[in-house]
């Protein structure tokens, strides 16, 4: 169990610092701009995702203790509809005020031009990944971490890198064209750890019923 969530941890962070790297090749102003919306970004996912799938996996651990499989949907359905309602909120806040968070860590006006629009894509970004973060913990509660991994692996280095690497650096899209291929890994991932854990919780209540 433990292994394939370290690697799991590890395959996303390597993700995101390779990306990084290749914002890096745009110059200073394209890699303050990221660094800035992915710090808002990330603040989002870690506080939320994995902060609500760490709440959320402590009840379906009970749930499996005391046999209650009937409840495993439940409460997925509700760690979820608060996501949804939370991050929601914080993206309209995002879409309405972005010059005023980006300038908490820049002055510098093509720096907050470029990170205004770069913050758009950020969030429907943030968004899913926040969603694949959360059926990443919700599985890894249930003790699977293998599938996870897998996923992982598919979304943000088979098709997010690829995408990231052909819209931002092939087709010159700059900043924009790498967030555009982190946010399709991101729906990605987050589908299949969604799809993956409904068929868990249906095949826990079948066996259990």
């Amino acid at each position: 169990i433990g292994l394939p969530s370290a690697f799991n941890y590890l395959s996303e962070v390597s993700f995101y610092i390779t990306i990084t790297l290749l914002v890096g090749t745009m110059g200073v102003v394209a890699l303050s701009a990221h660094q800035i919306v992915y710090s808002l970004t990330a603040l989002v996912v870690g506080t939320l995702g994995i902060g609500m799938g760490s709440a959320s996996s402590i009840f379906l651990g009970q749930d499996r203790g005391r046999n209650s499989y009937h409840l495993l949907g439940i409460h997925t359905h509700i760690a979820y509809t608060i996501l949804i309602l939370l991050i929601g909120c914080l993206s309209i806040l995002f879409y309405i005020f972005p010059t005023f968070f980006i300038e908490i860590y820049s002055q510098d006006p093509q720096t907050i031009k470029l990170a205004v629009s770069i913050l758009m894509i950020g969030i429907f970004f943030q968004f899913f990944d926040a969603a694949n973060a959360l059926g990443v913990v919700l599985l890894r509660g249930m003790e699977i971490t293998r599938r996870p991994f897998l996923h992982t692996i598919i979304a943000f280095w088979g098709i997010g890198f690829a995408l990231s690497y052909i819209l931002g650096i092939f087709q010159h899209r700059g900043p924009a064209g790498i967030w555009t291929g982190m946010t399709v890994a991101a729906i990605i991932g987050s589908v299949l750890q969604y799809v993956h854990l409904q068929y868990t919780l249906r095949t826990l209540q079948a066996i259990k019923s």
